[in-house]
């Protein structure tokens, strides 16, 4: 058992492979991550998008204790580009967190980066709740001016190796990441991926996702220094 405390229930390989492809990463101790497009992606205006997604996990192959499926989850989001501070993963436990879990709920609650393009800055300023919730925490009317800032768009490969932290096991997870969660996220799936999770067996090479996503781009104080 690995340090996201997973179990694996091999059992008769059963040929029931996922119809489609979808975009896969490559990873090893962190996914690989690469500009969106050609060269050097062009930072753009953001600001912090809330989202809330959720979703029922029923893995047939790989099963998960309460804080593994909790710290897997929470990894993954970060490395799309939700911000570490406020991103919240609930998962419903009937094990007290020792045992895995059989069907567990998920409830993500993760603030990304988003383009600030007129319509969204218009729905931002129209929106009663963030007005109310900057009078509650103290900090006055919101500026939508000064909450800009720089992001860039890229691509997180994820490729299933056991060298990292996102392994062919955690197909099943994906899929159910990729089907309810990263839509609702603004996080795209990028051409070429695959996910080909087969129950109750563990193919070598079943994941390979790549998925695009808006970061906040370094800040000159914090950018690495070229030598």
């Amino acid at each position: 058992m690995n340090s996201s405390r997973r179990v694996t229930v091999a059992a008769l390989v059963v040929t029931t492979v996922l119809s489609g492809a979808w975009p896969v990463a490559r990873s090893r101790a962190d996914p690989v991550t690469e500009p969106a497009g050609s060269g050097t992606a062009a930072t753009v205006p953001a600001v912090w998008l809330g989202h809330e997604a959720s979703f029922v996990y029923m893995g047939q192959t790989t099963y998960y204790t309460c804080h593994g499926l909790r710290d897997k989850v929470r990894y993954i989001l970060e490395q799309v580009g939700a911000r570490r501070d406020d991103l919240k993963v609930l998962v419903s436990c009937t094990a007290t967190g020792v045992g895995v879990e059989t069907m567990p709920r998920v409830q993500i609650k993760a603030t990304l980066p988003a383009a600030a393009t007129p319509e969204l800055l218009q729905q931002l300023r129209d929106d009663p709740k963030r007005e109310l919730v900057a009078r509650v925490r103290g900090e006055g009317s919101p500026d939508l001016a000064t909450e800009q800032f720089p992001a860039v768009r890229k691509v997180v490969q994820f490729d299933g190796t056991r060298a990292s932290r996102v392994e062919d096991g955690d197909c099943e997870l994906l899929e159910s990441l990729v089907a309810r969660v990263f839509p609702e996220l603004g996080v795209g799936v990028v051409e070429g991926s695959r996910l080909q999770c087969v129950r109750h067996a563990l193919p070598i090479g079943s994941v390979m996702l790549r998925l695009e996503s808006l970061h906040a781009a370094p800040r000159p104080d914090t950018a690495p220094k070229s030598p």
